[in-house]
């Protein structure tokens, strides 16, 4: 193959691209513009978001400026041909950090011209970190009301489990979402023993707990709306409430269904655990509006006494009271159930003159 001369640097090659050698070619046409001012680069100083045009992304980890810078300038480099990647270099990151200007050092894998294969080339990039609260933020901060979750229970107060329970499901489904929508914060919280609200900025966050808590606490779950005005975009803006309903019945109470009498071992995530105070057997049951409805509270937990049980001779069973001043009590079951044991401490209740005993603890 005959040789071929660069007109700029004299030297040898087989091929010219647009009539220079590879090298000078790539000199004359970098893979970018290196732009005459400052490329803005603006992130959120609370929860790390950055902006790119007129939107908000959220890093993948919390922080993590490489990704932020490298997002920006994939976006706002002038490119010359096709970009196959860019990397940030970590050593030029801290000095931006610190001065909150400066050029940052950048790693562009592209080609100029389809007929080179792709290259590396490094270049010093001029950019000015702007710190700036993002929309959600701002919302959080000025404290702004768009959702609230009620937790309310029926003609009661709620038990210590209960609020426990509804604020461990909350601030686990929140953790959840904030990995990815850092407006996933309460603006305001109240909890008393009648009372369970949580306020947010985000009327989707708000949503998400709601369904989270109807789904764990098998309970009712109603959506109000109320006008809020109009935004600056001129769309309709709305309220919503979402409050959440708990059963009157709580795990312990002694409750009435379809006729017979029941008492509650267990009670989660939309299933119940009865057990029949009539013959002891255990019966499952998922809970629905109208089977809510259909229960009635005949006993509450707080009315159990305590008893320790003497002898079982079937189908007998002997116990003395222990808040009775010691009774002697004799029972007659249908059958003897496995967590009635001589020695053991129980729990009975007297409905109508009748006597019937309960475990303390959840059936097996």
């Amino acid at each position: 193959m005959a040789r071929l001369f660069c007109p700029v640097c004299g030297k040898k090659v087989e091929r010219l691209y647009n009539g220079m050698c590879e090298g000078c070619y790539k000199k004359t046409h970098p893979l970018i513009n290196i732009p005459n001012k400052p490329i803005d680069i603006i992130v959120c100083p609370i929860c790390g978001s950055y902006r790119i045009g007129k939107k908000w992304y959220n890093p993948k980890i919390q922080g993590d400026f490489s990704e932020i810078f490298t997002k920006n300038l994939s976006k706002k480099l002038e490119i010359n041909g096709v970009l196959k990647n860019i990397k940030v270099l970590d050593d030029s990151i801290a000095s931006i950090l610190d001065q909150k200007k400066g050029s940052i050092i950048v790693s562009i894998e592209g080609r100029v011209t389809l007929e080179l294969p792709y290259y590396e080339e490094k270049y010093a990039i001029p950019i000015k970190l702007i710190f700036k609260l993002c929309p959600k933020c701002i919302d959080i901060k000025s404290k702004k009301k768009m959702a609230k979750i009620q937790v309310r229970a029926r003609n009661r107060n709620f038990t210590r489990q209960e609020i426990s329970k509804v604020e461990k499901i909350i601030n686990e489904t929140l953790g959840e979402l904030y990995r990815s929508d850092k407006s996933a914060v309460p603006v305001e919280v109240t909890v008393k023993e009648n009372i369970i609200d949580y306020t947010f900025s985000s009327q989707k966050v708000a949503r998400s707990v709601a369904l989270r808590l109807k789904k764990f606490l098998g309970a009712e779950l109603l959506e109000t709306f109320k006008d809020a005005g109009i935004s600056d975009r001129g769309r309709k803006l709305s309220k919503i409430t979402y409050r959440i309903l708990l059963p009157e019945f709580r795990e312990g109470d002694i409750v009435g269904f379809k006729g017979k009498m029941y008492y509650i071992v267990d009670l989660s995530n939309k299933q119940m655990k009865l057990l029949s105070l009539t013959d002891y057997s255990i019966r499952n049951i998922s809970l629905t509006k109208s089977l809510v409805n259909s229960i009635n509270v005949i006993e509450k937990r707080e009315s159990i006494s305590y008893a320790l049980v003497l002898s079982i001779v079937p189908p007998y069973v002997q116990v003395m009271c222990l808040d009775k001043g010691y009774l002697i009590k004799e029972v007659w079951l249908p059958k003897i159930p496995k967590w009635i044991e001589e020695g053991k401490k129980i729990g009975y209740i007297t409905i109508d003159d009748s006597i019937f005993l309960i475990p303390i603890k959840d059936v097996p």
